[in-house]
């Protein structure tokens, strides 16, 4: 399911201007096991997926200038706060599996699902893994509806 990492990574192109992306809801671990959470001095900073047992990926700008040593990794839970970190291999179970890559590119307008723990509405970072349902949007129609000015990361 490229089309889920895709979404997952850009999912800031689809925001609104203040970053956020509305209407989404409580999303359990299981439908989303690729999800990762990088916390720097314990926080969560930014969202990554697991490709491997081994590999994470996530944006070049969330780790540019920071200590690296300071981060830490939680994956296969669906809370902030429950205190699992891991830092070296991970081994898989139901709820911590990489994301499936696919072969070619999905089509514009193709329904994707989006998950992290970015902030809601009311602009604070929720504690609980969210999610929600957005159309894949070429860059092309993404500058014609937003604007060049909104998006940021592509």
């Amino acid at each position: 399911m490229f089309r889920v990492l895709t979404v997952s990574l850009l999912s800031i192109v689809f925001a609104s201007a203040n970053d956020r992306i509305l209407g989404g809801s409580e999303l359990d671990i299981h439908k989303v096991p690729y999800q990762a959470s990088l916390l720097y001095q314990g926080q969560h900073d930014c969202g990554g997926v697991i490709i491997s047992d081994h590999v994470i990926l996530t944006a070049a700008h969330c780790i540019e200038g920071s200590l690296r040593f300071l981060f830490k990794i939680r994956v296969g839970s669906h809370f902030l706060n429950d205190g699992v970190f891991l830092k070296v291999r991970l081994e898989f179970n139901e709820n911590i599996r990489p994301i499936d890559l696919a072969s070619a590119l999905p089509l514009s307008g193709t329904n994707c699902l989006v998950s992290g723990w970015g902030s809601t509405e009311n602009s604070i970072n929720s504690w609980k893994l969210l999610g929600g349902r957005v159309q894949l949007m070429y860059r092309e129609e993404c500058v014609k509806f937003y604007g060049i000015h909104k998006i940021s990361i592509l």
